[in-house]
């Protein structure tokens, strides 16, 4: 089983508001947050996870991940540390081998068996979506050796990508990571200009940073088509008024529509209350009717 860490951290200010009431690995995602659809991925894919860090809202992902697993260690930072150093802070709590760090609002399945053997000729490996020659923010040469990150070149690229937000270190990198600074920034990229070899897989699976509001929508909807649910979800104790056709619609449990006519792609968090007419619309306990124009 290939030890992971997940990024949780961040303080998720392209969903806000909803990111005032949770933090954003703890969004409602169909019905479980986010987090618990990266916990399967993980172990769909062979791994183990070891650790989170937190810091916006921390006791949302304490509660959730000891109730997982109690044996995961979670490492808080009163101050963010950014990646890099929230992978330092955590290393007591990995065993000497190679590890993934996964940004947690990335929804993919990752080829983490892949990032893992590729470091035996590399210290750091990229997951990367291919792209056409300087396109997004990565290059590789012929070799899959990444000769540009952000907007630092070192050589030729023959394909351009997509940084997708999991990374596997070698054993020997977790220890020289900086206390402070960002895996890409302060690592990766000074890392490659030093001539070390960086390399990027191939990540060929769908996936999406949840970067928006809309976006959310979406996954929720993806949700609900990928899974057979059909036009809706009602979780437990929820209660929908027979008057309200529902469409595209995620109701978390105890939630409570009332009101007449349709509600179209809506995510209605668990608690919350709204009545149709509604659209478009991401309903919390906290903030009430989120518009997805506000986003």
């Amino acid at each position: 089983m290939i030890q992971t860490m997940f990024l949780c951290a961040g303080l998720g200010t392209r969903l806000l508001p909803l990111t005032r009431e949770l933090p954003k690995p703890m969004v409602p995602l169909g019905d479980r947050p986010m987090l618990g659809h990266l916990l399967d991925a993980l172990e769909a894919a062979g791994g183990r996870p070891r650790a989170v860090n937190t810091h916006h809202l921390p006791e949302e992902i304490s509660s959730y991940i000891s109730s997982y697993n109690s044996s995961i260690h979670i490492s808080h930072e009163d101050e963010l540390l950014g990646t890099a150093g929230g992978v330092f802070s955590a290393r007591d709590a990995f065993e000497r081998a190679p590890l993934v760090v996964w940004n947690a609002d990335i929804l993919t399945r990752p080829r983490i068996s892949a990032l893992i053997h590729a470091l035996e000729c590399a210290p750091l490996v990229l997951s990367v979506e291919l792209l056409a020659a300087g396109q997004g923010n990565v290059g590789l040469d012929a070799d899959g050796r990444i000769v540009r990150l952000r907007q630092r070149s070192i050589g030729k690229e023959v394909s351009g990508g997509a940084y997708v937000g999991i990374l596997a270190l070698g054993a020997d990198a977790v220890d020289v990571l900086p206390t402070r600074g960002c895996l890409i920034g302060d690592v990766a990229i000074p890392w490659m200009e030093q001539g070390a070899r960086i390399v990027g897989i191939a990540h060929d699976s769908p996936w999406s940073d949840v970067g928006s509001l809309r976006a959310y929508v979406d996954e929720n909807i993806r949700w609900l088509r990928q899974g057979g649910h059909g036009a809706h979800w009602i979780g437990p104790a929820a209660t929908v008024a027979s008057t309200v056709e529902l469409r595209s619609v995620v109701v978390g449990a105890g939630a409570t529509i009332g009101g007449t006519g349709l509600l179209e792609r809506v995510i209605v968090w668990p608690h919350a209350h709204c009545a149709a007419p509604l659209a478009n619309a991401v309903v919390t306990p906290e903030a009430g009717i989120v518009h997805l124009g506000l986003g």
